[in-house]
C-alpha cells in the first residue's frame, strides 16, 4: 500500500509541476486517482476493486481465488471476536464472512492446513482448488485465525469449502485483510479511519462533499482539484475508494 501511494503522489506532483491541457485536440480527458484513501467506516466492496488494480505488485498467488489468478479458493469465515462482533453488529461467536454476513450453511469451519500436502496431514487440494504454490497457502493460513466458541480451539486459516460461499470469486487475501481491518477500526477513535478526511482535503480542498461533515479551513490548502481545474473546463473528482470499485470505465 505504501508503495502504491508513493507512486500516485509522484504522479500528482507531476501534474502540478507540468502544465497540461485537459482539452487537447478537443477531447475530454478524465483523470482518476487511485490511492490508499479509504472509506471511514468498514466496507469491503471498495477493497476488492482496489486490490484488483494493484495486481502486478503482489507476489504470485496472493490474489488467488479472485478474478486475476488461481482457482476458486474458499470463503473465509470467523467466529466473531469482540472487535469483529462490534464492527459487524452481531453477537460474539457468530460465524461471519468478510461482508459481515452470518454464515448459516452446513459446511464446517476448519483450518486451511487440512488442504496442504500429505506430509502435513492435508489432502493437497489447496494446490488444485486455489493456487499451486506453498507461499500463499502459508500466508492464508498463518495470516489469520479464529476461536471456535464451543471447543475454544484456535483455528488457523479458518474457512469453509462451500462452493456457493460468498468468498468464491474474491481473492482470499482480500478477505483475510478485511478481518484485519475490522480489528483496526475497532481500536480507532470513533471507529473511523482518521486519514479519510485528510485524503479528501488533498483532493477537494474546502469542497469536500457535505455528507463527510468536513469543516472548511479559513485558508484553503493547496489541492489537486483546484490545480487541475486551471487546465480543465470540465472536471469531476472521484474519491479513491469509489474509483477503486469494479466499474473501471
Amino acid at each position: 500500500m505504501r508503495l502504491s501511494k508513493c507512486i500516485v503522489i509522484i504522479f500528482a506532483i507531476a501534474l502540478i509541476l507540468i502544465p497540461t491541457s485537459c482539452d487537447m485536440l478537443g477531447k475530454k480527458i478524465g483523470v482518476l486517482f487511485i490511492t490508499g484513501g479509504i472509506e471511514e467506516r468498514y466496507k469491503l466492496d471498495w477493497w476488492v476493486g482496489f486490490v484488483d488494480h494493484l495486481f502486478p505488485v503482489w507476489p504470485k498467488g496472493f490474489l488467488a481465488g479472485g478474478l486475476k489468478e488461481g482457482a476458486t479458493c474458499y470463503t473465509l469465515i470467523h467466529y466473531a471476536s469482540e472487535a469483529e462482533a462490534f464492527i459487524c453488529g452481531v453477537n460474539e461467536g457468530t460465524p461471519i464472512d468478510a461482508f459481515c454476513n452470518e454464515y448459516t450453511g452446513t459446511y464446517p469451519v476448519h483450518s486451511l492446513r487440512d488442504h496442504w500436502d500429505t506430509s502435513t496431514g492435508g489432502d493437497t487440494t489447496f494446490f488444485t482448488d486455489c493456487f499451486n504454490d506453498i507461499l500463499p497457502a502459508v500466508v492464508f493460513t498463518a495470516g489469520h485465525s479464529t476461536v471456535d466458541p464451543q471447543s475454544q480451539q484456535v483455528i488457523e486459516g479458518p474457512h469453509i469449502d462451500d462452493p456457493a460461499g460468498s468468498g468464491i470469486g474474491i481473492a482470499d487475501f482480500v478477505e483475510l485483510n478485511a478481518f484485519e481491518h475490522m480489528g483496526i477500526l475497532y481500536r480507532m477513535p470513533g471507529n473511523r479511519y482518521p486519514s479519510t478526511k485528510q485524503d479528501l482535503e488533498w483532493f477537494y480542498g474546502n469542497d469536500v462533499p457535505a455528507y463527510y461533515d468536513f469543516t472548511p479551513r479559513a485558508t484553503e490548502l493547496t489541492n489537486i482539484k483546484d490545480r487541475l481545474a486551471r487546465h480543465c473546463r470540465i472536471l469531476v473528482c472521484v474519491p479513491p475508494w469509489l474509483g477503486s470499485l469494479h466499474e473501471k470505465s
